[in-house]
């Protein structure tokens, strides 16, 4: 055959590769890839029982798994097509769920998201990871499609897992005439049988209060002499406690006195000012402590958080019931307990910093116990140093503050700071 005749059968072949590399192409572009979300939700729940929350997986995403902190704070989240290719669930590579129970504390984390909703007296908030869990472009993608898939879905459909008491009719009341409170709790709880006129009053109140796993919510009453709003109350006692301890370390081991906690800040049970310790240690289980004036007294209410324990009945239900009973506190109109009055006399030891930027009086500085945002602290005197070449008398001074009285001895006039006045001596 000539060359004439052999190039059209070239070019045919030629035509036909061409042809077929094109249909092989689109049918292995159409196929399906079953490990991307398609969007919208499957018709799986995933429930988190330490949280008592649930939420719809999206579809493609029926692998979802969780694993809560610790502290039970936040939640890492992945699915089994990520951890099985690779990315560790500790890596949290769907990103974190968290909630917290102030409102404020959103943005003092500094993931403050707008779709943030409250469930159960929680605020839950997402995160997406920082960065890929792996250097795989297609795991990137699978990644990148699924927290896409997350951060649209997920916060919009939290809901309480536990239907929350909302229908208190059914409930006991229990009022105390000598302390001038009274508050709603369950039927089917059991109270003690404390009286509180004893020397150190307090209450118990448990589902069930006896047997080998419990819940308690536990009642103490404490003196407040000087008044103190609830926020002031805990940092002084936090301040009494910390000096204590030093000194007994200072003498040779002894237990510790000062709570161990992970934060505390400021909240209302009830229509009433309180303050917060959260993530209390108590031995066996960690626990709120919720502390509420009333006028020269103070209130704590003591419960386990609703993280799983083996020694703690129902943990997450009965958090919610414990919540509820503290909204339904209320105090006898007329006592100073349930008027938001903070003193504006801080002198050496009071409470200063904090959410609402508490000052102290003049002549004092705040020393915080942290750099964290909102962080409280106590107030001490103001240190003055004496600009270098300064000329100053070298004789003690004793000065009395103008806002507080307190009377100190300064080493020498040029370190007296402002806002107090040297006190006339004897001889």
């Amino acid at each position: 055959m000539n060359r004439t005749g052999i190039a059209p059968l070239i070019v045919v072949f030629i035509a036909a590769g061409i042809l077929l590399a094109g249909v092989v192409g689109y049918s292995i572009w159409k196929q399906p890839r079953s490990a991307a979300p398609a969007g919208g939700l499957s018709d799986i729940t995933l429930s988190m029982p330490e949280w008592n929350v649930e939420f719809a997986v999206p579809l493609g995403m029926e692998d979802l798994q969780y694993s809560i902190s610790a502290t039970s704070s936040y939640a890492v989240l992945a699915t089994g097509q990520l951890v099985a290719k690779g990315c560790a669930l500790d890596q949290a590579p769907l990103g974190i769920l968290s909630r917290v129970r102030n409102f404020n504390d959103f943005e003092a984390s500094g993931h403050y998201i707008p779709e943030n909703i409250n469930i159960g007296g929680y605020y839950y908030y997402f995160t997406p990871p920082q960065a890929p869990c792996s250097m795989d472009k297609q795991m990137q993608e699978l990644q990148a499609k699924q927290v896409a898939a997350l951060k649209s879905d997920l916060i919009s459909h939290l809901a309480i897992a536990i239907p929350s008491v909302t229908d208190t009719s059914d409930w006991k009341t229990f009022t105390s005439s000598l302390f001038n409170f009274s508050f709603k709790y369950p039927a089917d709880w059991q109270k003690s049988n404390d009286p509180l006129n004893n020397v150190n009053p307090h209450v118990f109140f448990g589902h069930p209060l006896n047997g080998t796993t419990t819940y308690s919510l536990k009642l103490f009453i404490y003196d407040n002499p000087k008044n103190l709003s609830a926020a002031d109350y805990v940092a002084q006692m936090l301040a009494d406690d910390r000096a204590q301890d030093a000194s007994n370390s200072a003498n040779g081991s002894a237990p510790r006195l000062t709570p161990q906690f992970s934060k505390q800040f400021a909240l209302t049970v009830g229509q009433v000012p309180a303050y917060e310790l959260y993530d209390v240690f108590e031995f066996d289980h960690q626990a709120e402590q919720v502390y509420v004036r009333q006028g020269k007294k103070v209130i704590l209410f003591d419960f386990p958080m609703p993280s799983e324990n083996p020694n703690i009945a129902n943990p997450a239900e009965n958090n919610v019931i414990a919540h509820q009973i503290l909204d339904s506190l209320q105090l006898v109109p007329g006592s100073t307990g349930n008027q938001n009055v903070s003193s504006t006399v801080r002198g050496t030891g009071a409470f200063c910093g904090g959410i609402a930027g508490v000052k102290c009086s003049e002549g004092y500085d705040c020393r915080l116990d942290g750099a964290y945002p909102d962080a409280g602290g106590t107030c001490e005197i103001q240190k003055v140093t004496p600009l270098p070449g300064t000329m100053c008398a070298q004789y003690v001074v004793k000065a009395k503050n103008a806002a507080t009285g307190e009377i100190h001895d300064f080493p020498t006039p040029c370190e007296v700071p402002p806002g107090w006045e040297p006190v006339a001596q004897p001889g």
